[in-house]
């Protein structure tokens, strides 16, 4: 029977035997396949058969057992009996503190378990494993981004002040000056000389009285 390849397991909804590494590799392993199944729930982790009851219920999501072969024979028998009859269950990554094949030989895990699971282990030791590791780890950190930072020179822009109304108004002044300056005057046409004012008839009156005065005088003398 073929194995799975550990690209598959970490994303697929079979149950896994994992082993190798430290704790805290494996428990990283884990939660990285817990990411896979995200929108399904969170991470639940199971130390005691009195934890694995609930968990296995579940629907969907992840369910990490630390150490398996630190289950009694009868939890290890529900897990079994999740893997094959429970239709809607969650992905269910066993740890093992040794190997899968030595847990088995010192009777700390069940035969049948080890039999179902047989064609998903994965050996956190081996040296290709950790390259993939490393290699979906360096990919994420690319695809993440990174702080933004304004250069320390940057200063922000001072808006411009806008001109106060009295400065528009002054400014406007001129303009409008401008517009009403007057226009030259047209020249006028020269004025025509005035016409000869006619001989008065006064002096030649005044005249005729005067030569009339003495005439009179002599006449007054006579009558004397």
């Amino acid at each position: 029977m073929q194995r799975y390849s550990e690209a598959e397991l970490i994303s697929n909804r079979s149950g896994v035997l994992l082993f190798g590494g430290t704790a805290t590799e494996r428990r990283a392993w884990t939660e990285e396949a817990a990411r896979h199944f995200d929108q399904e729930g969170e991470l639940v982790w199971v130390k005691t058969p009195r934890e694995l009851l609930s968990a296995l219920a579940r629907h969907g999501g992840v369910v990490g057992v630390e150490d398996v072969s630190g289950l009694d024979h009868a939890a290890q028998g529900q897990i079994l009996n999740c893997l094959l009859r429970q239709e809607e269950r969650p992905k269910l990554v066993l740890g093992l503190r040794m190997a899968a094949d030595a847990a088995r030989a010192h009777g700390l895990l069940r035969e049948d378990l080890h039999y179902r699971l047989d064609v998903a282990r994965v050996d956190l030791s081996a040296e290709e494993i950790k390259a993939a590791i490393r290699a979906r780890a360096a990919k994420r950190a690319a695809k993440a981004p990174g702080p933004t930072s304004k250069p320390a020179s940057a200063k922000p822009a001072v808006p411009a002040a806008k001109p106060s109304t009295a400065t528009m108004k002054r400014s406007a002044k001129p303009a409008a000056s401008a517009k009403r300056a007057p226009k030259p005057a047209a020249k006028s046409a020269p004025r025509a000389a005035p016409a000869p004012r006619k001989a008065s008839a006064k002096p030649a009156l005044k005249a005729k009285a005067k030569a009339a005065k003495p005439a009179g005088k002599k006449k007054t003398a006579s009558r004397r």
